[in-house]
């Protein structure tokens, strides 16, 4: 739950930052992918017990990578349909 409070307050500090667009989602992507790494950690150990700490970092690694794919995406997304 405190995660997602903070979640929340990122996503509301972000864009009161003076940063281009782009660095924006870089930074989403960062902290939704982070933050969906660690949750699948978390119920991975809930449900077989403590990984080992070389798979718990991998796990991160790709949320955070796929978290910013996704943002990339949305870039693309948008940039197409300006372009419509």
């Amino acid at each position: 739950m405190f995660t997602l409070a903070g979640l929340v307050f990122v996503v509301d500090l972000l864009p009161s930052i003076d940063a281009p667009p782009l660095l924006q989602y870089l930074a989403f992507g960062v902290l939704f992918g982070g933050t969906a790494g660690k949750t699948v950690v978390v119920r991975r150990e809930r449900r077989s017990g403590e990984l080992p700490l070389d798979q718990v970092r991998h796990i991160e690694h790709v949320g955070i990578a796929a978290g910013v794919a996704l943002m990339a995406l949305a870039v693309v997304v948008q940039v197409v349909l300006a372009l419509l």
